[in-house]
Order: structure tokens, then C-alpha cells, then sequence
């Protein structure tokens, strides 16, 4: 693991964890206060059985969205030179407990907040890796 400063992250790389944070939020309002029409009408999920158990665990991964949003800010405002590393374990454990679940059960909902989490992810990525690559160059260009 590099030893990173506060100082030497992009301001980009903070500006897209504030708003990766905030998307966080927006994902927990959705998960929580518009728990039904999520279910319905963006994850897929047909309530006519077991309504009850698929609203509580789509709310319960809400609330997970609040304690990220909240951890994504505090890390953009108060702990910068974690930000490479946190944009790369979101969707790598997204990724690994993906491929766990998927061992035991496919999902048969539409999932449509796929694409948008997709997107999350190349963001996150794309972002941890150009971090990675200006704080190199940065540091080469300050030894030489």
C-alpha cells in the first residue's frame, strides 16, 4: 500500500467521492422512503408473494446506502488519502459478493438499477486509477 497525503489527491478524485456519497444518500431515500416503488418499478420484484420479506431486505440495503454515503463524505472531507483505496474496494466487493451470491441464487427481477450501478463502478474505478497515475507522475516530477 502507498503512503498517500492528504494533499497529493486530486481534487477531481474528492469531488467524485462527494458526489459517489451523495449518490449513496439518493440510493438510501430511494431504498427507504420509496421502498414500494423501487421494488416495483425499478428493481422488478413481484410482490405477490413474500411482499413483506423482499420490502424489508431492499429496505435494510437502504439503510447500508446511508452508512456508505456518510462514510464517502467523511472520508472526501476528512481523510483524503483514502480515496484511491475506497474507490477500489466498493466495486471490487460489490463484485466478489456478486459472484458469492450468484453461487446459491440467480435473480430473476429486472434489476434496473444495474446499469446506473455499473456506471458506479467504472467511475469508481476510473477514478482510483487516474488518482493512482497523477500522484506517480506528480512524485516523479518532484524527484527529478
Amino acid at each position: 500500500m502507498i503512503d498517500l497525503t492528504p494533499e497529493e489527491i486530486p481534487k477531481l478524485a474528492v469531488i467524485v467521492t462527494l458526489g459517489v456519497g451523495c449518490l449513496d444518500f439518493a440510493r438510501g431515500v430511494i431504498h427507504t422512503f420509496l421502498l414500494e416503488y423501487a421494488g416495483v418499478f425499478i428493481m422488478g420484484l413481484d410482490l405477490s408473494f413474500a411482499r413483506e420479506n423482499q420490502l424489508f431486505l431492499l429496505g435494510v440495503f437502504g439503510i447500508s446506502n446511508y452508512i456508505t454515503g456518510t462514510f464517502l463524505i467523511l472520508i472526501a472531507l476528512k481523510a483524503r488519502e483514502l480515496i484511491p483505496y475506497i474507490l477500489v474496494i466498493i466495486p471490487t466487493w460489490y463484485i466478489v459478493g456478486n459472484a458469492v451470491i450468484s453461487r446459491t441464487v440467480i435473480p430473476q427481477a429486472e434489476l434496473g438499477g444495474l446499469p446506473m450501478m455499473l456506471g458506479y463502478f467504472i467511475i469508481c474505478i476510473l477514478t482510483a486509477v487516474s488518482s493512482f497515475v497523477v500522484i506517480y507522475y506528480r512524485r516523479r516530477q518532484k524527484s527529478t
